[in-house]
């Protein structure tokens, strides 16, 4: 069953965000990369893919607080992926789920998401949001660095 999504109360004391200050946010967090010889386009992209993960994470965190939490099934992304279970320390989370470090984590995290099955509206969208993406980076600590200063970013102003 298809829902409306969940953008948060706008009460009348609601300010706009500042884009300026988010844009300067967003370029810091960006720059981790430059720490793992990435091509520019390459962090564009898996920037991006990351930043979605965080925003989708928030957007569902506020409709859990709303209404609960869907099944597994009509989940777009797995609660194993959920950018709040691994983001404050993708290592330890990925040994947990048997994995040799978080780079391998996110590989298959990636490659899962390409060929999600999911009764969620836009479950098509994001198999090819994934679909096809070379996993750039090859260094934990980028990926630490990355992670922590998006989990950082407060989204919900």
């Amino acid at each position: 069953m298809p829902r409306e999504p969940y953008y948060g109360d706008r009460s009348e004391n609601w300010t706009p965000p500042d884009f300026n200050q988010f844009g300067d946010e967003l370029w810091e967090i960006a720059n981790v990369f430059r720490d793992d010889a990435i091509v520019s386009i390459d962090r564009l992209e898996i920037f991006s893919l990351f930043l979605f993960l965080k925003l989708w994470d928030e957007i569902e965190l506020e409709y859990e607080e709303e209404v609960g939490s869907l099944p597994e099934d009509e989940q777009l992304i797995p609660d194993k992926y959920r950018f709040h279970k691994w983001a404050n320390d993708p290592d330890t989370y990925a040994k947990q789920l048997g994995f040799d470090d978080s780079i391998a984590f996110c590989r298959q995290m990636f490659e899962d998401l390409a060929n999600r099955r999911s009764k969620h509206q836009v479950a098509g969208d994001l198999r090819r949001l994934f679909k096809d993406t070379i996993f750039p980076l090859r260094s934990s600590p980028t990926l630490r660095a990355l992670a922590s200063k998006l989990a950082e970013l407060n989204l919900r102003q």
